[in-house]
């Protein structure tokens, strides 16, 4: 990966509102200004428009008081020109991502934040998750770390380091092809323990279907006796048949008397009762009409009614009467208070506002007026009270009145369909008495047949007992033969599901047998050739990193009693005159110096692999923190041995102008940072 230009507009110091465009040529490319006047923004602005903010905040990108911001940047890989921009808005509570693109083959896509970052990493084949929020720690460890995160890399956790320098080099791949054989031997051993529990009760089967096969045979001996048996049933059944056909006639003569006989029966008792309901119904009705109705009737037919008037016309006079009653008390309680109030007066004997003398005589005569139409109103209140309780009983009355007629005019209804009911039920009485008489006689014609017939009925009977016993004996026979058969068939079908279960079970047997012997493969020979090979590979890589790591080291430190090298889990080690020391015990320098090379071995390990898009650019944020004179002068050589294309340099050093091909300086004027060609 190369850079050529970035876009920033309101990230962090760039916060004019303008947008800042910066350009990366080939070579070395130093950024130099003083501390905190803007470099490391513009290496933050190219993290943030590759991956977004999984490591660095929005609300640490966006400049302050600033509602939005964006960065656009452009760089190609492996010869291809691309374009990515994301942009910042401020929310109530937070900095979220925005209008987010990618430019490629001259066609803009427009994405949302993890998409773009999905894409920006399969570009750059970079082994790492895509989620949004994880950390491209690829690029942190092979590309640019943060000045303040470089001697960071050296105390990392050993399993943490081996994670990311195993995705970083491109051998994470035997480490993942052994946990997932290690995935897929456990499955095989789950599936293979499934079907071998599944394939247990194969023997037990096989007896099964032995014996489901002797018991079919049995059934054949067994099914020609019951079908013999039941032939000889149907023969005795034929014979008793034909007999009955001779007393067909007769025992339909029979049936017909015998079936008279009860329905003549019902039918005297229900015309008898139904006689005696329609003449205790009539009764009722002429005492109910006589004692209920007929009484109300004739006393309400006497009456008056309360008022000539309406009750809708009552009604209006009495809101009438009782607005006026409203008013007159209103008007009562109106001339009482002028009363009190004249009282009041001639009590204090002057005004109580202005505390004027008043006229005693004028006031007294004003007093007595007012008791006067007190009176007189009180007397209209009473009045007009004792009219409207004369209108509400008159009302009530009414009210009765009105209601009593409605039940009038019901009661005079049910009279009339009273009446009428009546008659009916005479009528039907008369009915079922004649036709009670004509029953009767049928009845002991009836009865006298059913006498004559006697004799024949019973030899009839005795004949259908023995048609009954026949069929019963019929039906047993073949009842007994069709359970056979059914039986028959339902082992001949168990027989058939059980041999279809006995093919499964045997193949389930013979898979687990299968699975059992990629399983040993899988942990006999696949898993520990996948971990000796990458042993062999992460040993070669070890030693040429340790190869680097102490050329380069020694390159930056003149001390000859202090070396480095780093053990099979590329830990740093420190040995001073042979004796294992602490990084802290360092100077300033000597941090910056492990860091460095332990950096730039790692970069020069991935050009020679070619493990991931990173070998051809190489940042470094204050690399030369705590260097001396002489060490500062050392990063021309450090430089010039690095073969990465790009090598882009943020520092407050001014003399590493001299080791650049490309220098910008940074500088912060109100607070607002800008990028300047030297």
């Amino acid at each position: 990966m190369l850079l050529r230009e970035v876009t920033i507009k309101n990230v962090r110091s760039y916060n004019d509102d303008a947008e800042a465009v910066v350009e990366f040529p080939e070579g070395v490319v130093l950024f130099e200004g003083d501390v905190g006047s803007g470099k490391s923004t513009i290496l933050y602005a190219v993290e943030f428009a590759l991956f977004g903010t999984a490591e660095v905040k929005g609300s640490f990108l966006l400049s302050d008081r600033k509602q939005s911001g964006h960065v656009r940047l452009k760089f190609s890989e492996n010869g291809k020109e691309l374009e990515v921009g994301r942009g910042l808005v401020r929310r109530k509570d937070s900095v979220a991502q925005e209008r987010c693109y990618i430019v490629e083959d001259g066609k803009r896509t427009e994405m949302s934040p993890a998409d773009l970052k999905e894409r920006v990493i399969g570009l750059l084949k970079f082994n790492e998750p895509s989620n949004p929020r994880a950390e491209s720690l690829v690029y942190r460890f092979a590309v640019f770390t943060p000045q303040e995160q470089m001697k960071e890399i050296i105390q990392k956790d050993s399993e943490d380091r081996l994670r990311v320098l195993r995705r970083v080099l491109g051998i994470s791949e035997y480490q993942l092809a052994a946990e997932n054989s290690d995935t897929v031997e456990q499955r095989i051993k789950r599936d293979a323990y499934g079907l071998k529990r599944a394939s247990e009760d194969l023997e037990e089967k096989e007896a099964l279907a032995s014996a489901l096969s002797s018991d079919i045979a049995q059934f054949g001996k067994r099914l020609p006796i019951l079908e013999e048996k039941r032939s000889a049933a149907e023969a005795e059944l034929a014979e008793l048949e034909s007999q009955s056909k001779d007393l067909v006639s007769k025992r339909e003569a029979v049936s017909n008397v015998a079936s008279k006989v009860p329905t003549l029966e019902r039918s005297v008792k229900m015309l008898t009762t139904a006689a005696k309901d329609a003449l205790d119904k009539a009764d009722r009705l002429e005492a109910r009409l006589k004692d209920q109705y007929v009484p109300f009737i004739e006393e309400f037919e006497k009456r008056k009614t309360p008022s000539e008037r309406s009750a809708g016309a009552l009604d209006e006079e009495l809101a009438g009467e009782r607005r006026e009653h409203e008013e007159k008390t209103a008007t009562l309680r109106v001339l009482q208070n002028q009363s009190e109030g004249t009282e009041e007066l001639l009590r204090e004997g002057k005004c109580p506002r202005c505390g004027r003398e008043i006229d005693h005589a004028e006031f007294g005569d004003r007093a007595a007026h007012l008791a006067s139409e007190i009176e007189k109103t009180r007397a209209e209140v009473l009045l007009s009270k004792d009219k409207c309780s004369a209108l509400e009983s008159l009302r009530r009355q009414m009210a009765a009145y009105e209601k009593d007629r409605e039940k009038h005019a019901t009661y005079s209804k049910e009279r009339a369909n009273i009446k009428l009911d009546i008659s009916e039920s005479r009528a039907q009485v008369w009915a079922y008495q004649a036709e009670l008489t004509k029953s009767t006689r049928d009845l002991e014609a009836a009865r006298k047949e059913e006498e004559r017939l006697k004799g024949l009925a019973q030899e009839i009977a005795e004949l259908e007992r023995d048609l009954g016993t026949s069929r019963r004996m019929r039906d047993e026979a073949s009842l007994d033969l069709q359970r056979a058969l059914a039986q028959r068939d339902a082992k001949k079908e168990s027989l058939e599901n059980l041999a279809s279960e006995l093919m499964k079970k045997r193949s389930m047997r013979a898979e687990a047998q299968r699975l059992g012997g990629y399983q040993s493969w899988l942990s006999g020979f696949f898993r520990p050739a996948v971990e000796q090979i990458e042993q062999q590979t992460f040993m070669q890589m070890n030693a040429r990193f340790n190869h680097h790591f102490q050329r380069l080291f020694s390159s930056m430190v003149d001390d000859i009693d202090l070396g480095v090298r780093v053990n099979e889990n590329f830990s740093p080690v420190l040995e001073r005159q042979g004796f294992e020391q602490e990084y802290e015990s360092l100077s300033g320098g000597e941090r910056t110096s492990v860091a460095l090379a332990y950096r730039l071995a790692l970069n020069a390990i991935v050009q020679e692999t070619g493990a991931s898009g990173t070998g051809e650019l190489v940042i470094l944020d204050e690399p030369t923190e705590g260097f001396s004179k002489e060490q500062i002068h050392k990063m021309r050589d450090i430089l010039a041995e690095l073969r990465s294309k790009q090598v882009v340099i943020v520092s407050h050093e001014t003399e590493l102008e001299a080791m650049a091909q490309h220098v910008f300086r940074v500088q912060k004027v109100s607070g607002t940072s800008r990028v300047l060609a030297a």
